[in-house]
């Protein structure tokens, strides 16, 4: 057709012409096609308006997209198909894109014509927005999204399995009435019956093994209000024994019924991952006895029953089991040790103190030494000791602040122990300790310098003599008191035995 009759048919007032013409532009080679083609675009007839979209689409001409857009809000139901088909068959890869803007919209009408033209894409890139329209408002809506998932196929079976347990009953329907259709009937209605609370089909998933079946069971755990459905399917997801269950079931160790944190606890028992152990560790110390007894069975089938059982005992406050973690070389015996230090029998602090300078684990020297203020006695004695097992500079400086303690016998084996330990920071600490006002105190400061000399620390004999001889010779006075109150004391005592004896 010549260009002066094509413009003819396209100004007939026949709208009939007007449409067959917009059809002949898209099959010319006529430069003009694509602007003549928009000017219609506004034609009065929905039949021309429609035409002349599909007319767009067919050109191939990525100018056209945003055109196409607009007719997919046109007034007329034909229009809006029209322009859907367009979309469609332009093939650009915007089309995904400028069908999701449009859903943004609140037309519902439009929305039904968006979601079939994403339904006619097939491409896996539209489940997403397909599962979001499931859950529209709208019933039609609903209806064609469902049908565009079908159309889908095999694509679409996990992210429909997913929504068997989504809290909109129209939207776990739909899904499972897609899922019967493509073939999964058996796995959709068990899936369904589980969310609903049914033991058998619980069971029957377990023995179904199909890993599909586990992220809509771990939802489920996530989300059932039913403390019974909870405790099943934590249940089932041990006997399953997928790794990914693991996270899921350690944040269900917080569940509020002890009933489904006693089935979790053994659940990880059963899949054995390591990730499970500080978590099992940490149930131990569960307010539930059960849980309690079920995370011990659980780490001694993890190969950390001695370990375990040791902790109960702890957490029970048995002195033996508080020694025993002692000498189980495993870091996660800190925890519960620290936590004997806030009980209120000191000998049990005492057995815990002593027990984490064994372990002579670098991350408890703190808490050991805060246990240099116990109001016992007893328990400052057992943390200079612990202190003296541990070593190092932290301890050290510990060691030093006790020589300044009030009770005379905790100086006293703060001397001890720093003579033991030899580190050439104590030197001054030690001489200073001559002076004790305790003569006990003053002779072990003198016996630990001795030592230092017959191991042979020549670099520091001569500083340690100097200081010492000075601050005996400073302290003499004190010293002479001392020692002449004490003699006199025991002249006042063979006398007083002499009397008895005559």
């Amino acid at each position: 057709m010549d260009l002066e009759n094509l413009k003819r048919e396209l100004n007939s007032p026949d709208w009939h012409v007007r449409g067959q013409a917009a059809g002949s532009l898209a099959r010319s080679d006529n430069p003009d096609a694509f602007d003549l083609l928009v000017k219609l675009l506004e034609d009065e007839s929905k039949y021309v308006r429609s035409r002349a979209t599909k007319a767009l689409g067919d050109l191939g001409d990525l100018r056209a997209l945003e055109f196409i857009k607009l007719m997919m809000a046109d007034e007329d139901m034909f229009v809006r198909e029209a322009a859907t088909a367009a979309l469609v068959q332009s093939n650009s890869p915007q089309v995904i894109d400028v069908l999701l803007d449009i859903l943004k919209q609140g037309d519902s009408n439009l929305h039904v014509v968006v979601i079939e033209a994403l339904g006619r894409l097939r491409d896996p890139a539209v489940i997403e927005p397909l599962i979001q329209a499931m859950g529209h408002k709208n019933e039609d809506v609903r209806a064609v999204a469902i049908e565009a998932l079908a159309e889908l196929g095999a694509d679409a079976v996990e992210p429909l399995l997913k929504l068997l347990t989504d809290e909109n009953t129209n939207v776990r329907t739909g899904a499972a009435g897609i899922l019967t259709r493509l073939g999964e009937k058996d796995l959709a209605m068990l899936i369904l019956e589980s969310y609903e609370g049914n033991d058998e089909a619980i069971n029957k998933l377990i023995e179904l093994k199909d890993e599909r079946a586990l992220e809509p069971l771990i939802k489920i755990l996530n989300t059932s209000r039913d403390w019974g459905i909870r405790r099943k399917v934590a249940e089932a997801l041990g006997k399953l024994g997928n790794k990914q269950s693991v996270e899921p079931l350690i944040e269900s160790l917080n569940d509020e019924d002890p009933v489904v944190r006693r089935t979790v606890v053994l659940a990880l028992g059963f899949l054995k991952d390591e990730r499970a152990y500080e978590p099992l560790f940490k149930a131990l110390a569960d307010p539930d006895t059960d849980v309690r007894k079920n995370a011990a069975r659980s780490l001694s089938a993890m190969g950390e029953g001695d370990m375990a059982n040791a902790i109960i005992g702890v957490l029970a406050g048995e002195s033996s089991a508080i020694e025993k973690l002692g000498y189980i070389k495993n870091p996660r015996a800190i925890v519960p040790l620290v936590r004997v230090l806030d009980l209120d029998d000191p000998r049990l602090r005492c057995r815990a103190v002593e027990a984490l300078g064994r372990l002579r684990y670098g991350s408890s020297i703190e808490k050991i030494a805060s246990m240099l203020k116990d109001n016992d006695v007893s328990v400052r004695t057992s943390a200079v000791e612990a202190l003296g097992h541990m070593g190092g500079n932290e301890a050290v400086d510990h060691l030093i602040g006790a020589l300044k303690d009030e009770d005379k016998n905790i100086r006293e084996a703060a001397v001890r122990v720093l003579g033991h330990l030899g580190d050439p920071r104590g030197i001054e600490a030690l001489v200073k300790s001559i002076g004790d006002r305790s003569l006990n105190v003053s002779m072990a400061a003198v016996k630990a310098i001795g030592s230092w000399k017959l191991f042979g620390r020549r670099k520091h004999r001569k500083l340690m003599e100097e200081e010492a001889a000075e601050q005996i010779k400073k302290d003499k006075p004190v010293q002479d008191k001392v020692e002449n109150d004490a003699a006199s004391s025991g002249e006042v005592k063979d006398k007083k035995k002499n009397k008895k004896k005559k």
